[in-house]
């Protein structure tokens, strides 16, 4: 299967668009927790979602901020995801055709990733590496979520974006379905000017919860065809102590409120 039948396969499987953001934030567990019991939180966090969500995004920055230990971290969260889900690593890559090779053969062949982020700033080649294999792929930056993201995605004009640009090349590239893109929650209007020029292109979308973007605005905006994903909102929902059993009450609440046809 190429990757775009991967991910609407595990969607279809788990009757869910959500992607469980695996942002860890050590200080979001209190004083004295070790990087162990962080670990065995975010693994009973999969364990516990694992049926029940489309896939899994961890954004690597996280886990380079904690070391070597972070990235055996994510290792070990690599053995806990299905391998029928989708695991999504968040590393906003791009570069000339051998250092995203490089990129290529950490993410997906150490570190076991089915699909990478990255920019789309440097061309086809340099996003070729990315989408060798066709059962995996790449979400290339499109509109992302920040709120400043305009100052340089929507150059030159409002009429003519740079975001849709993105979009326009991606839908040339993509002739082995594994591209899709990365749309942010909160800008919706923009969301559905991309989903017109893209119409059968897998969207990663952040910005949902702690962001402020909305699921129905997204399912509006874009449809089905959507990995919705939420780290803060799903992991941490809580002021109090970070707890396995709250991520999985919050993915089968965000499951029910995106609703399944």
């Amino acid at each position: 299967m190429n990757l775009t039948e991967r991910i609407l396969a595990s969607q279809t499987k788990r009757k869910s668009l959500v992607c469980v953001g695996l942002d860890v934030e050590p200080s979001r567990h209190g004083a004295g927790t070790s990087l162990q019991e962080i670990e065995r939180f975010l693994v009973e966090a999969i364990r516990l979602t694992r049926d029940q969500v489309a896939g899994y995004k961890a954004n690597l920055a996280f886990f380079l901020a904690l070391g070597t230990e972070g990235i055996l971290m994510l290792k070990k969260l690599r053995d806990e995801i299905p391998s029928d889900s989708i695991y999504v690593l968040d590393g906003k890559w791009g570069d000339i055709g051998n250092t995203s090779e490089k990129y290529a053969e950490f993410g997906f062949k150490y570190l076991g990733a089915d699909v990478l982020t990255a920019h789309p700033y440097m061309g086809r080649d340099g996003i070729e590496p990315f989408i060798a294999e066709e059962s995996r792929g790449v979400f290339l930056l499109c509109r992302t979520s920040n709120p400043n993201g305009a100052e340089i995605q929507a150059y030159p004009t409002p009429c003519s974006p740079l975001f849709m640009h993105v979009a326009q090349r991606a839908q040339t590239w993509n002739d082995r379905n594994n591209i899709g893109l990365v749309v942010g929650a909160t800008f919706p209007q923009e969301m559905k000017r991309i989903r017109q020029e893209c119409p059968s292109s897998i969207f990663l979308v952040p910005g949902v919860g702690a962001q402020g973007g909305r699921v129905e605005d997204v399912l509006e905006s874009a449809g089905r065809s959507v990995l919705i994903a939420a780290s803060r909102s799903l992991l941490y929902p809580d002021k109090d102590a970070a707890r396995s059993e709250r991520v999985a009450e919050r993915a089968a609440q965000m499951n029910q409120e995106i609703g399944w046809s």
